[in-house]
């Protein structure tokens, strides 16, 4: 569970990037700070509300 967990993470990260996102921009985009986006994309601190808001401002879907 917990490699699923992370490799949702480093997918966010990897989009984040391939958007030219900063943490900080992405943060406020779903309304939390830069070490917040850190723990996400470390696959820490991670609920389907969180992942569903981070998802939504990338422009992605779960599927």
């Amino acid at each position: 569970m917990t490699d699923s967990i992370e490799n949702i993470g480093l997918m966010i990260r990897n989009e984040r990037l391939r958007k030219g996102l900063t943490q900080e921009e992405l943060g406020k985009r779903i309304g939390v700070g830069k070490a917040q986006i850190s723990k996400i994309e470390s696959g820490k601190g991670l609920t389907i509300k969180t992942i569903t808001k981070v998802l939504d401002a990338l422009g992605m879907s779960a599927s």
